[in-house]
């Protein structure tokens, strides 16, 4: 652990996981544009790589600091409304900011608005769905709204905090590691039989369709895997096996790391079940960085601590620096493989000074009183 509270690694991991999700973006968004979309497979597979890591990460912090205060608890308990509304400030700020701007802002603005006319009812609907944090729902339903496509993961995650919290409050610490593994043992089941359905069954292609997309995205075994790695840390000093001892080496660490960066550069999938696969290696992977004391110069650097602190503005705020830039490059820069590049390099800087701003002016003041607890933001 580092002096400020955080624990580290993490903050790095964050950041280089929101730019992984930006750069696949702006792959995608390009091709609104008429370009070519690259055909190397980082760009088609990494984004969903990404989001996996947010997952688990989400599940291990949330569960790391929940179960610290349930142990230290007499009554077995954590303060759950305090819980809430720490993730209200956290989150819901930035969010209903970016749907002020991409409904009644960015449609008035030459260059930001959709060419897509909408109507008044569907307009209230696609609002309505994103007021009420079901996105994947709307989205499904009437269609996509611009900048708003990467809200899908955040409404995943506010799924997760609604439930989980409540379970993890009420079970009874002997029963913690049941109620863990039962989330993750449902939520594969869930996948297995979505993954029976969609492919042997005669269910119409709608059902199918949507049976999809809530095991696809709703992925609970992640949130699960990160919530296991919490409890194994806080319990190492009465778990028994020689396999943590492995895990707790630093060449394990250094190995995990190497091998899931080659991974995710690669943008190797494993069929069907490869947001699985990814989310068990990612447990493994903070397991080891956490229990091993392994501490990577780069990803600790003071820089990288405050791209991480801002990730999530950078997460939501990426799609809009990129169509600036792309919406310059039409006037001065004819497009190729350099000018990609550069606009690639453009994007991510835009990125990071609207999150920075939006962090500075906006986020930080919904944090304060936080200092204590600086590993969840």
């Amino acid at each position: 652990m580092q002096q400020t509270g955080r624990i580290s690694n993490l903050d790095g991991l964050r950041f280089l996981a929101a730019a992984v999700v930006a750069i696949c973006h702006f792959d995608i968004i390009k091709a609104y544009y008429g370009l070519e979309r690259t055909g190397w497979r980082f760009f088609s597979n990494a984004a969903q790589m990404a989001v996996s890591f947010f997952f688990v990460l989400s599940g291990f912090l949330i569960s790391y600091l929940l179960l610290k205060e349930k142990y230290a608890s007499p009554d077995n308990r954590f303060r759950l409304f305090q819980f809430y509304g720490k993730r209200i400030r956290r989150i819901w700020p930035l969010y209903y900011l970016l749907l002020l701007l991409s409904f009644f802002v960015f449609p008035k603005i030459e260059g930001l608005h959709s060419a897509e006319v909408l109507t008044n009812d569907l307009h209230l609907n696609r609002l309505t769905g994103y007021l009420v944090w079901l996105p994947n729902y709307t989205e499904y339903q009437y269609g996509p709204q611009p900048f708003l496509g990467q809200t899908w993961s955040l409404a995943v995650e506010e799924f997760f905090y609604l439930f989980f919290p409540i379970g993890l409050y009420f079970v009874k610490k002997k029963n913690v590691l049941r109620y863990f593994f039962l989330l993750i043992f449902l939520s594969l089941l869930l996948t297995v039989l979505v993954y029976l359905l969609n492919n042997y069954s005669r269910l119409s292609a709608d059902v199918k369709s949507v049976l999809y997309v809530i095991a696809d995205k709703y992925r609970i075994y992640a949130f699960g895997a990160g919530a296991l790695v919490a409890w194994v840390l806080l319990n190492k000093d009465h778990i028994r096996g020689r396999w943590l001892l492995f895990i707790r080496q630093k060449g394990m660490a250094f190995g995990l790391s190497i091998l899931l960066t080659f991974l995710v550069l690669g943008g190797i999938t494993f069929s069907w079940i490869t947001q699985q696969v990814y989310a068990f290696l990612f447990s493994l992977l903070i397991l080891s960085l956490v229990s091993s004391g392994i501490r990577f110069a780069l990803l600790n650097h003071r820089v990288m601590l405050y791209l991480g602190k801002i990730s999530y503005g950078i997460y939501m705020l990426h799609p809009i620096a990129i169509v600036i830039c792309l919406q310059l490059s039409n006037h001065f820069l004819p497009f190729g493989m350099m000018s990609e590049i550069l606009l690639v390099i453009a994007s991510m800087l835009v990125t990071v000074l609207l999150s920075a701003l939006s962090y500075e002016m906006m986020e930080k003041h919904f944090l304060k009183g936080r200092k204590r607890e600086r590993i969840i933001e």
